[in-house]
């Protein structure tokens, strides 16, 4: 990807979006994998 092809490159993300058939444990598992 070069900038003439794409426009302005992504330079970070702020957020990330996902479904979960289970958002407790998804939850409790976040939490442990960040160590919050």
């Amino acid at each position: 990807m070069t900038h003439d092809e794409f426009g302005a490159l992504p330079r970070g993300i702020n957020h990330i979006g996902m479904t979960v058939p289970d958002l407790d444990q998804a939850s409790a598992f976040l939490k442990q994998a960040l160590g919050l």
